[in-house]
């Protein structure tokens, strides 16, 4: 299928808050209630339509591990990458406190510009709840990041998760905020789409989100 835009996204966190699910859920619409630890970086594609622009978005989706051990080694992958979704979960306090360290790592290791997604998983477990939804999104606030609680298992939130900050950047693109030639945006014009003629202005601009809570 033609698309117009290829976007590349991270998936980082701690292990065993449901990256993998989450990756799973949105590009193949499967659940597993067990998974195997991701060990280094998997990977994942999906196709979807941005109905706020009509145009079809390739979404090149790196699923990293959360381990010590593999840091190293899935570091390489945050590279040029366009959107980066920080998964913590909701029954675990000690995954959120680590959400700042995981944007500062993928910040440093990629580009300061990278559009930030910050998704508290587990909202079906929300009886076993650690991390009140009012912290997540005051914590989003404070990172101008965009804020989602979601849950893999009943795919509560997971789409909007990806075509969101999708919709944010094209529209980024579309001003002449972003040039989609520069490779270390991650973001790319897909090889059969006619991109409009625009004056590009500083690549260095960073896109926030204008609204940080999906209610």
């Amino acid at each position: 299928m033609i698309y117009s835009y290829l976007i590349k996204y991270v998936v980082v966190g701690e292990s065993g808050v449901g990256k993998s699910c989450i990756v799973e859920q949105f590009t193949n619409h499967t659940f597993h209630p067990t998974h195997d630890v991701t060990i280094g970086v998997d990977f994942g594609v999906r196709l979807f339509t941005s109905r706020q622009h009509a145009l079809v978005v390739k979404a090149q989706i790196w699923d990293s591990a959360g381990a010590e051990a593999f840091r190293a080694m899935t570091k390489h992958y945050y590279r040029n990458t366009a959107v980066a979704i920080v998964v913590y979960d909701i029954t675990r306090h000690s995954t959120f406190m680590r959400v700042r360290k995981w944007i500062e790592e993928v910040k440093a290791t990629s580009n300061p510009n990278v559009l930030v997604v910050i998704v508290g998983n587990k909202a079906d477990l929300a009886h076993r709840r650690e991390v009140s939804r009012s912290a997540g999104q005051r914590l989003a606030a404070q990172e101008k990041s965009l804020f989602f609680e979601t849950s893999a298992k009943t795919y509560t939130d997971v789409y909007p998760i990806f075509t969101q900050p999708a919709n944010s950047l094209i529209s980024a693109i579309e001003q002449g905020l972003i040039d989609p030639n520069d490779d270390t945006r991650g973001v790319k014009i897909g090889s059969d789409y006619a991109f409009p003629s625009i004056n590009p202005v500083a690549t260095t601009t960073k896109i926030e989100a204008k609204c940080c809570v999906l209610l």
